[in-house]
């Protein structure tokens, strides 16, 4: 009992002196029992910070690297612009002078501008943001310039040439890695050089493009020249709907691409033109990857001087074009001066069309032996052959199944071996071997059956 009683005693002199503190003290009961003793839930006065604007509801925005101007070229009539969330005023062709971290916010009036192109056919006249001397970062929606209400969700576009040469020619456009191009409802050749000449740019985000439904030159000559870009986000172009010419000239000139990713291009049905110059003099190019080009379906000139002039490609897949029915001009230039090249695809095509693989490998000068050109003599169409390996002086080894035709109206094989003169031992296997060495004056080639 005592012990009891000892020990009731004490717990009551401990709440007291709880009590007693409380009372005198400025304190709360986190203080005595910190934080662990509030109740778990919402807190009505939390700090916590805002969550930041997103992209899509930030107004496009150039934000300066470097002091200096900003300028706009031709400037719409209802394009209007803030600096650091001042007051909007109108867009003129003054310089806007910039400070480092200043941005420079664009807007359009949502009645008057449905593109920033002239249509008078003269591209000297298109609205540009080009020619200021601050290097620059663009990031944010690019919809606030067709209307600066209402494009945090819009996705559609309405006029043609929409976004044409915005930044054409944009030397210090350094950085894109923020930009958002929503639309997935295009117009004909809405983003057509947009980016073209952009020589700073060095990459491209992944979700730049997200449309999968193509409209006519959507994307032609979209980063043309573009001459600092060192990679292709794999996921970049993901439409299986073509239009025609809708990559056309997409990365011509792009000079420091080595390599492309493997699924870049999903599309199993082209379109006419739909990757015609795509990769035109990207010189340092040296290898494409095995399943890039995995249509079988195709058109009329789809894949016309689509890697011509790319010096330092020096080897192809053997199964990059499994393609068995060609079109007009399917393969024409395909890879014309690709003087590195060693190797050639396979051309299982055995169903030809006119002019299907005219000057395909023209000037390959180090190709050492040609694909088995499995096609009967009956199924050669006009010009499909023509200067198909000319000024290949590399050659050793030729496979032809077709007999040699000299028709002057159809010139199904005309030039096709033009100066392929130079392999000290060659071969050439054909039932009309002869034919071939007398036609192109190949008098030190062997011959032999078609294998």
């Amino acid at each position: 009992m005592m012990k009891s009683m000892k020990s009731m005693m004490m717990g009551g002199a401990i709440l007291l002196g709880l009590a007693m503190c409380l009372t005198s003290c400025e304190g709360t009961l986190d203080d005595v029992f910190g934080e662990w003793s509030r109740p778990s839930g919402n807190n009505s006065q939390s700090n916590e910070k805002p969550s930041e604007p997103t992209m899509m509801a930030t107004p496009l925005t150039l934000e300066a690297i470097t002091a200096g101007t900003i300028v706009v070229k031709n400037p719409q009539a209802g394009m209007q612009f803030s600096l650091n969330g001042a007051a909007k005023q109108a867009v003129t062709t003054d310089a806007i002078t910039v400070a480092v971290g200043d941005k420079v916010q664009f807007y359009g009036s949502g009645t008057t501008i449905t593109a920033y192109y002239s249509y008078d056919g003269n591209d000297d006249n298109d609205t540009k943001i080009t020619g200021g001397t601050a290097q620059v970062k663009v990031y944010g929606n690019i919809m606030s310039l067709v209307d600066e209400t209402g494009y945090e969700a819009a996705t559609k576009l309405t006029g043609e040439y929409a976004f044409g040469s915005l930044f054409n020619g944009n030397t210090m456009l350094k950085d894109i890695s923020d930009l958002q191009l929503p639309a997935t409802n295009l117009t004909n050749r809405c983003y057509r050089n947009m980016f073209n000449g952009c020589t700073s740019l060095t990459s491209i985000p992944e979700a730049l493009l997200p449309a999968t439904t193509l409209a006519e030159a959507c994307y032609q000559s979209m980063f043309e020249g573009c001459a600092g870009l060192t990679t292709i986000p794999e996921a970049l172009l993901p439409a299986k709907t073509l239009a025609n010419n809708c990559y056309q000239n997409m990365f011509w000139g792009c000079t420091k691409l080595t390599t492309l990713p493997e699924k870049l291009l999903p599309a199993t049905e082209m379109k006419p033109s739909c990757y015609a110059t795509m990769f035109y003099q990207c010189t340092g190019l040296t290898t494409l990857p095995e399943k890039l080009l995995p249509a079988t379906n195709l058109a009329e000139s789809c894949y016309p001087r689509m890697f011509q002039g790319c010096t330092d490609l020096t080897t192809v897949p053997e199964k990059l074009l499994p393609a068995t029915e060609l079109k007009k001009n399917c393969y024409s230039n395909m890879f014309y001066h690709c003087t590195k090249l060693t190797t050639a695809p396979a051309l299982p095509a055995t169903n030809l069309a006119e002019a299907c693989y005219y000057y395909m490998f023209y000037e390959c000068e180090k190709l050492e032996q040609t694909p088995h050109l499995a096609a009967e003599t009956s199924a050669l169409k006009k010009e499909c052959y023509y200067y198909m390996f000319a000024e290949c002086k590399g050659l050793t080894k030729a496979y032809v199944k077709a007999n040699y035709t000299d028709d002057s109206d159809v010139d199904q094989c005309e030039g096709m071996f033009r100066n392929c003169t130079n392999a000290a031992t060659s071969t050439f296997y054909s039932a009309d071997a002869d034919n071939y060495k007398f036609q192109f004056s190949l008098d030190s080639w062997q011959t032999e059956a078609y294998e």
